[in-house]
């Protein structure tokens, strides 16, 4: 496709439209997630309690991979949806390009991780040996599998930079429903699949999150016509690499803070009652959704930045209230380098320019 065939409806369609469309399937998204970790948490309490408590336990180190991944891909959003505003189609798929060889690497760091110590940080975890036991086999499969998760999420933001946030929540469902339908036959042995128990549950999230990864692959090289995934002569660049992080890793220090928080609150609840870390667990699942509104924000606000925006303007802020979304400075300014005014129009409903700049 000719890049003047193609389009970026964030630069047309009215704002409260735009924020519920790309918003709305997030949510949903999200939900389908926690209802699914719900889900297979029913399944391994059918083996036993220790079995429960060990999948909670290996919890905050799946947020830990998590808050790796969502970093890179947060920021491959926010530099992606710049450079698609500017119409660097070039530019955009190596950012792309980038975000998918970084989120790689970050994955093979814990893909050792797991490989090495997974069985200590079990340890670490609890000093019941029958719920380390457990808990070293479920961790190690998902620690050393951990690509199809990491490299989901850049795919997934691939898609949202672009305005296809339906189409986003496409590769996060497919992966979601697969784990739903893999976890009984896994862990319970059915339809001639061998009983694997704990080790079933850890097997079913992973085979879900590559099933997401390949969704999400194909649907960027078939639906996705602002990029180019195969784009001859990529190299890894250090600039490239720099605002990608410069973007992300608050992002990433918040979430593995998370992480960090939940592994002292096991700390402390274990001793006193193993169902206490699986409520925390439970508790904190939905409150992952209402996050999601800002997700249909922060793709346009890049796109308009690359005009000089100042801020995000009243009708933005019109169009998230309702979805109870606060202004949020820091981030929908970004960072130093979104701050630059770039020469070229403020692309924004077609036409219309910020004061200062030409028109088209």
């Amino acid at each position: 496709m000719k890049k003047e065939e193609r389009g970026n409806r964030m630069e047309t369609q009215a704002l409260g439209t735009l924020v519920l469309s790309m918003s709305l399937p997030m949510m949903a998204s999200l939900l389908i997630q926690s209802l699914y970790n719900i889900v297979d948490s029913i399944f391994v309490a059918r083996l036993s309690e220790e079995a429960l408590t060990a999948a909670s336990l290996a919890y905050p180190v799946q947020m830990l991979m998590i808050a790796a991944g969502v970093g890179t891909a947060v920021g491959v959003n926010a530099i992606l949806s710049r450079n698609l505003g500017m119409k660097n189609f070039d530019e955009a798929s190596r950012i792309a390009q980038t975000g998918l060889a970084l989120s790689g690497a970050v994955s093979l760091v814990f893909t050792a991780a797991g490989l090495a110590f997974a069985g200590r940080l079990a340890e670490t975890f609890t000093d019941d040996p029958g719920i380390s036991s457990l808990c070293a086999p479920y961790l190690r499969i998902c620690m050393v599998l951990c690509q199809g998760n990491l490299v989901c999420m850049v795919f997934q933001r691939l898609l949202q930079a672009s305005g296809r946030a339906a189409l986003s929540m496409v590769t996060l469902v497919s992966g979601a429903l697969t784990n739903l339908i893999l976890d009984p036959i896994m862990i319970f042995g059915l339809l001639g699949c061998p009983a694997m128990g704990i080790r079933g549950a850890a097997w079913a999230t992973v085979i879900g999150q590559w099933v997401s990864m390949l969704t999400g692959l194909v649907l960027n090289i078939k639906m996705n016509p602002n990029l180019d995934l195969a784009l001859p002569g990529f190299r890894m660049e250090k600039e490239r690499i720099l605002k990608i992080y410069q973007v992300g890793l608050p992002t990433m220090i918040m979430q593995a803070m998370t992480s960090f928080m939940v592994t002292a609150f096991n700390a402390i609840l274990l001793p006193f009652s193993s169902a206490a870390v699986r409520l925390l667990q439970a508790a904190e699942l939905p409150f992952h959704a209402p996050e999601r509104p800002g997700t249909g924000c922060h793709s346009h606000r890049g796109l308009q930045l690359r005009g000089g925006a100042p801020g995000p303007g009243p009708e933005s802020r019109k169009a998230r209230l309702p979805l109870g979304l606060c202004h949020r400075p820091g981030r929908d300014r970004g960072l130093p380098s979104f701050r630059k005014r770039p020469s070229g129009p403020f692309l924004r409903r077609g036409s219309h320019a910020l004061p200062g700049h030409p028109g088209p």
